[in-house]
């Protein structure tokens, strides 16, 4: 059966978790997290890609990173997946998978609500170190300037 991608898969979602604890367990997934426009009215079959943050338990080969692919793509029948590895996403990106992410798996309960508030709390940790990048290139395009 061919599913649709709109806005109620994430109704139809919350009846399959079981399904997904089971991927997420076969994979050691802590997280997955859901971004982007699927289940809302703007996702465009054919057009728009599925993106899936997660959090391993343990570093994933390059086969196991290929098996998830192929079951996360199995799962939502649909084969325009972008992974964001969150051990490897920059701390911007998991500042926005923190305030915009909706939780498909968690392996305890509040794990996200926890992961969130340390994404939070690294990305205001880390403001000084961006803001001083910025002026390091506006220096340097200054020079170029010249």
């Amino acid at each position: 059966m061919k599913r649709e991608h709109n806005a109620f898969n994430l109704k139809r979602i919350s009846y399959e978790k079981p399904a997904l604890a089971v991927l997420a367990g076969k994979h050691e997934l802590d997280l997955l997290i859901l971004l982007g426009s699927y289940g809302t009215r703007y996702f465009q079959p054919g057009r728009s890609d599925i993106d899936i943050a997660f959090l391993p338990g343990k570093e994933l080969q390059p086969d196991e990173y290929l098996q998830l692919i192929r079951d996360l793509s199995a799962f939502f029948q649909y084969d325009r997946l972008d992974l964001i590895d969150l051990r490897r996403a920059s701390g911007l990106l998991k500042f926005e998978i923190a305030g915009k992410g909706r939780v498909l798996f968690q392996s305890k309960p509040d794990f996200f609500e926890r992961y969130r508030l340390y994404c939070l709390r690294y990305y205001y940790d880390t403001a000084k170190f961006r803001t001083l990048k910025k002026e390091f290139f506006k220096e340097q395009l200054g020079a170029l300037k010249r």
